[in-house]
């Protein structure tokens, strides 16, 4: 029955979704939509119309197809309802490239975008312009996503090559997340200036966070955030270049805990600070900490950290004077309990951090002071034994992937030489790379998108020949519980695709493709 064939294909997308809030309808966008839709798979919108919120409700999920969607900019008023969010991603197994950027704008929000790639092929990113400040009128500058309005998610996004910011979140965007992107390779230059941050996010209502994400080659800072009325809370995380927490005037309160910054970290009149667990570094020619308080005083519970440092000369500066570790818990009177070094880091440093919207997936970050050619990792919180996946190098995310297979338990063994940097599109300059000493890692499930179409009354199902090694499952119940059995035909090749046929059923079949070892 065509029945069966059609709940094949709606099997595929939900094995492998996790649908945020209460789900509504499954609507399709491609590169080829139209405005009329109506939004199926045969006849999807076009993504301006889908953006528009002329079409569809709160709880609606919006699908995009691989391909390239041409945009420009678009300023949208599209919002869904509380625990009932407008959603768009793109299906898995596929890519789907924007090619533009989005404000979005005088709405509630409840707007959920995910998994897809937000670029621009515009090169004009270098002004001629001199003495304009941050406003030059021979380029035009625009961040790729802009948000002020409240309850926006974005996880999960590739953003990179936008001629000013990669992310705006402005004042009162409150309660918005920005969660597991990758940002890069974003702003624009001048001979006598350059702007254009990774991420800026500013505002005096309600929270943000803006958590596991990484960000390189920015014109600007790679996170310029700051809220001009609230506290700041850095989430643990994992730094390379120098720090700089705080603006240069006098700041509010902030708490760093349980970092690792091996860069020296630069504090400016702060008027309370909680700094506690964290190694603090320093590499050559910089302090450890860089402390300026000469505005404010500063009430701070700082202690139980550790410092390594270079020890001939005083590793702490502070309101403008170079200290020793004693000198500086002498002024100071931090410090009671942590612990100094003068001892270069060596060994390496591993940190895996699992994504929370997408299982079997982590940022890897590996610190390599020894400067070894490889570095095992342990994946096993991340990978279940015999998981698919593949280990993309984030600086250059869309080049081949640097390791993949089906997980058997062992470490993986990542490279940390020989790997490559994303070139920016325009005329800005390719960042040296960071290996061996430093690399950064996206761990992925490896997926393949079943294909299920009706064929003499058949259900035929097909998948890639280049991507490795499945087999065909079948279950009658979608439930946690449910029994997957393997289809034991053996498929035949038809062309660059396995392909299988099915009989149909009176009761409806669901299909899956398992990892095979």
């Amino acid at each position: 029955m065509f029945h069966a064939a059609l709940n094949a294909r709606l099997t595929v997308l939900c094995v492998l979704l996790v649908p945020l809030g209460i789900h509504g309808n499954d609507l399709h966008v491609s590169p080829n939509g139209t405005p009329s839709g109506p939004g199926t798979m045969a006849q999807p919108y076009d993504l301006a119309t889908a953006l528009s919120g002329q079409v569809g409700q709160p709880g609606d999920t919006f699908w995009l197809s691989g391909g390239n969607y041409l945009i420009g900019h678009i300023d949208t008023q599209i919002e869904g309802a509380p625990g009932q969010p407008i959603t768009f991603r793109q299906l898995p197994g596929e890519r789907a490239r924007i090619d533009g950027s989005l404000t979005f704008y005088q709405s509630t929000g409840n707007v959920v975008l995910r998994d897809f790639e937000l670029y621009s092929s515009d090169t004009n990113r270098l002004s001629v312009q001199t003495g304009v400040g941050f406003a030059p009128t021979d380029i035009k500058i625009i961040p790729g996503i802009a948000s002020y309005v409240p309850d926006m998610s974005f996880i999960n996004l590739i953003v990179h090559d936008q001629t000013r910011h990669g992310f705006y979140i402005g004042p009162y965007a409150s309660r918005n997340l920005v969660y597991g992107c990758l940002v890069y390779n974003n702003g624009w230059a001048s001979t006598d200036n350059a702007e254009g941050h990774s991420f800026y996010v500013q505002g005096n209502r309600g929270t943000r966070e803006i958590s596991d994400n990484l960000a390189f080659n920015a014109s600007g800072a790679n996170f310029h955030i700051y809220e001009n009325a609230t506290n700041y809370y850095p989430p643990a995380s994992a730094a390379y270049r120098e720090v700089q927490i705080g603006r240069d005037g006098v700041n509010g309160s902030v708490a760093l805990l349980n970092n690792y910054l091996p860069q020296e970290l630069v504090m400016n009149n702060w008027t309370i600070a909680a700094v506690a667990g964290n190694l603090f570094a320093s590499q050559p020619a910089n302090y450890i900490v860089s402390l300026n308080q000469t505005q404010v005083p500063l009430a701070t519970a700082w202690n139980d950290n550790s410092y390594a440092g270079s020890g001939p000369r005083g590793d702490f500066l502070h309101n403008s004077a170079e200290q020793g570790f004693q000198d500086w818990q002498r002024s100071t009177g931090y410090d009671s309990h942590s612990a100094y070094a003068a001892v270069n880091l060596s060994g390496t440093k591993v940190f895996v951090r699992p994504n929370r919207y997408e299982a079997g997936r982590a940022n890897i970050i590996v610190y390599n002071w020894d400067k070894s050619n490889s570095v095992p990792v342990d994946v096993s919180s991340v990978l279940a034994t015999n998981a698919a996946y593949e280990v993309r190098n984030a600086q250059d995310f869309f080049a081949p992937p640097v390791l993949s297979g089906v997980f058997d338990g062992n470490p993986l063994n990542l490279p940390m030489t020989g790997l490559t940097v994303a070139v920016p599109n325009g005329p800005l300059l390719t960042p040296p790379r960071t290996g061996p000493t430093f690399n950064v890692f996206v761990l992925l499930p490896r997926s393949v998108r079943l294909e299920v179409n009706a064929v003499a009354h058949q259900a035929q199902l097909s998948w890639p020949t280049n991507s490795g090694n499945w087999v065909l499952q079948y279950s009658t119940s979608l439930l946690t519980d449910g029994t997957w059995t393997d289809v034991t035909d053996a498929p035949a090749v038809l062309d660059d695709r396995y392909v299988l046929t099915q009989t149909t059923f009176e009761n409806s079949r669901f299909y899956r493709l398992r990892a095979a070892p």
